[in-house]
């Protein structure tokens, strides 16, 4: 359905939230008539075409969002620039595209403006008259031209500023980007996904005490840099670091037991080789530790069973070894653990018997594929009652299926695969009814398949069992 058009005879609104309402179409003119209006949130109405001209005699207006929406490749309105009441202005990720606009200045009561995936070109210095900002958003497209920024002393007057993205942009000839994010006293969220930095430099003072975000993701210094910069390690009160795929070598520095605030630590995709070290362990506010697709090797540190918030570990895709520490089994938040592709050489029954007690009740992921397990499953698995995705492929785990795994009645997605099961599957798995993807490919399954044990397995969407020796009995119809 359409947004209807007699929305602008109700004169006497002053707030419109239609928002996710389940309209679609262009914007009607008529809502320029509504001129008591203070609140109009237009987002994920999928909304197309372009925006009415007639927004703008809406003077009295405080809030406008028009995220969300498919407004292909328009330029950003230059019609918004004289909404000067305009204390919020969003208008990610609705298909805008162009530079930003210099008279965005205009705005001076602005508190927040979200361009993100809405502007490229560069960027304006105007844009730092706005400095009533406690949010702002700039971050770009890495499919198409990225915002530039010469420099970024634009920031230094926006004192207020609370949250910056500027992920996507190319700042490499920003050189005191660094220094002048210092100026900021409010900065507690800072995102710089896929930036391009100017020349490292490390700065002999740092002031960003205020920071507790920090997104460094996909980030490349030129020239390139293979190491964590030392001054993330003096934000004492981060929360939250992400510094995924950064091309970063050498063992994970020891001075991460200094951000003993951290709730989530993502250090995946580097080239992080040597052991874990006991000072991750040390950071027990952590809900969050991602150190896949690393270089780590030894064992997995006892340490890290001091990390009792924990909610999601992934230590996948490294060179670990050895077997599961007992005191894994402390992590009683734990509800996603992953450990594929490591060298555990482990009986299955023996990392079930840790997690069982303590963990199984809440945990809803557990991946452990190509990992050397081996042995039988046993009826611990039963416990696992909330478990969703349970992952166990290219392992050497065999005997049958514990009728146990009947009790796992969350069960959505169960991948079995190239192992040494053997048996009639069905007869453990015939009453998971909200599993949606099952595949048992080359173990040594045998037996009869009939109709009625696939009867209850009603919200299969894919099933693969080739490579077994099952026959599949079904009747005339």
């Amino acid at each position: 359905m359409s947004i209807p058009s007699f929305l602008g005879t109700i004169t006497s609104l002053t707030h419109l939230n239609l928002s996710d309402t389940g309209f679609y179409g262009k914007i009607p003119p008529q809502i320029g008539n509504l001129s008591d209006l203070v609140y109009l949130d237009l987002s994920s109405v999928v909304a197309n075409g372009s925006v009415p001209s007639q927004i703008g005699n809406l003077s009295k207006l405080r809030y406008l969002d028009l995220s969300d929406n498919y407004f292909e490749g328009m330029a950003n309105p230059s019609f918004l620039c004289a909404m000067t009441s305009l204390t919020h202005l969003d208008l990610s990720n609705a298909g805008f595209m162009g530079k930003i606009l210099s008279q965005i200045w205009n705005l001076s009561n602005l508190v927040y403006l979200d361009l993100t995936y809405a502007a490229n070109g560069t960027i304006p210095s105007q844009i730092g008259n706005l400095s009533n900002l406690v949010y702002l958003g700039l971050g770009g497209d890495s499919d198409v031209e990225a915002l530039f920024a010469e420099n970024v002393e634009w920031l230094s007057s926006m004192w207020k500023l609370e949250y910056l993205d500027l992920s996507n942009a190319n700042l490499s000839k920003a050189f005191h980007w660094l220094h002048t994010l210092q100026s900021l006293p409010s900065l507690t969220h800072l995102y710089l996904y896929q930036c391009t930095l100017p020349h490292y430099n490390e700065p002999s003072l740092l002031n960003l005490s205020s920071l507790q975000t920090l997104h460094l993701s996909f980030t490349r210094y030129s020239p390139a840099i293979s190491f964590v910069p030392k001054w993330i390690f003096k934000l004492k009160k981060l929360v939250s670091l992400q510094l995924l795929d950064n091309g970063i070598q050498g063992p994970i520095p020891g001075g991460i037991r200094n951000l003993t605030l951290l709730q989530n630590l993502d250090l995946s995709f580097n080239s992080f080789s040597s052991s874990i070290p006991d000072a991750l362990g040390n950071l027990t506010s952590l809900v969050e530790l991602d150190l896949s697709g690393n270089q780590l090797e030894g064992n997995i540190p006892t340490s890290l069973g001091n990390l009792t918030s924990l909610v999601e570990i992934d230590l996948s895709y490294s060179q670990l070894e050895g077997n599961i520490p007992t005191s894994l089994g402390n992590l009683c938040n734990l509800r996603v653990i992953d450990l594929s592709y490591l060298k555990l050489n482990q009986q299955v029954n023996e990392l079930l018997e840790i997690l069982a007690p303590c963990i199984s009740h809440g945990l809803t992921t557990l991946a452990v594929q190509s990992s050397r397990l081996s042995g039988n499953l046993t009826d611990h698995i039963g416990a696992f009652k909330n478990i969703d995705t349970l992952l166990f492929s290219n392992n050497s785990i065999g005997g049958a299926l514990p009728r146990s795994f009947g009790k796992l009645s969350s069960l959505r997605y169960l991948d079995l695969s190239m192992n040494k099961f053997s048996g009639n599957p069905f007869e453990s798995l015939r009453s998971l009814s909200k599993l949606l993807s099952l595949d048992i490919d080359g173990n040594l399954f045998h037996g009869v398949v009939k109709e009625d044990d696939l009867a209850n397995l009603s919200s299969l969407r894919e099933f693969v069992a080739s490579g077994n020796n099952l026959t599949l009995k079904v009747g005339p119809n």
